[in-house]
């Protein structure tokens, strides 16, 4: 709904005359029109391993695949962020049987069920390097490279100073895609010239509104 209400006001949907052949230019018979659109992103169990060395460099291990669509962008993007580095920070290895098992590419599902997997590891290694610098995991803040609680700031490498800190974790769904929608939506708002005599059609402007999650 919030895509056809976005789409329907950018692209002036009130001034559409609903009667067919009503709106004509010299020659040209115009309308407009709509459509819905829906794109599946199925879920499945996935694993991930990461790791902390003492140069702040988050490393993740699964055996995800990436097809040339974004898979290693994504799952980087993923782990900077809870980490709190920068992308530059993370190393991603991918498609090693020896690797947490992933749930593989294809379609829409691999995204948003390798980067769950990725995620619940990174919520892991936050928990461990929480605790290896005397912090409280559940008050602690990971911003630049940097561990924070109160007044206390501590870098993120210093807590694998002596060893690498690795996590390990799987996220799991349950029956969640029976209970709601797993997808990602759209509208497309078309406006389209047919000729009176020659059936010529000329596609005189579309707009498109997707709602595909978070850039």
């Amino acid at each position: 709904m919030e895509c056809l209400n976005t789409g329907a006001k950018k692209f002036g949907w009130e001034k559409r005359q609903a009667k067919p052949g009503s709106t004509r230019d010299v020659q040209w018979l115009t309308g407009i029109g709509v459509a819905a659109a829906i794109r599946g992103a199925p879920i499945t169990k996935s694993a991930a391993r990461v790791r902390l060395n003492k140069d702040g460099i988050i490393t993740v291990e699964t055996d995800m695949t990436d097809l040339g669509t974004g898979t290693y962008t994504i799952i980087a993007q993923t782990a900077a962020e809870m980490m709190g580095v920068d992308l530059d920070k993370v190393v991603v290895k991918l498609g090693d049987s020896t690797f947490p098992e992933s749930s593989g590419s294809g379609g829409q599902w691999g995204a948003a069920a390798s980067t769950s997997g990725v995620y619940a590891a990174c919520v892991k290694l936050r928990e461990t390097v929480a605790k290896t610098l005397g912090f409280t995991a559940e008050e602690v803040e990971f911003e630049d490279g940097n561990v924070r609680s109160g007044n206390r700031s501590v870098p993120l490498a210093s807590a694998a100073a002596t060893a690498d800190l690795v996590a390990e974790d799987t996220m799991t769904y349950g029956d969640l895609s029976s209970k709601y929608a797993q997808d990602t939506f759209g509208a497309h708002f078309v406006e389209v010239a047919v000729h009176a005599h020659t059936c010529e059609i000329r596609v005189r402007r579309m707009l498109g509104v997707c709602h595909a999650g978070r850039s």
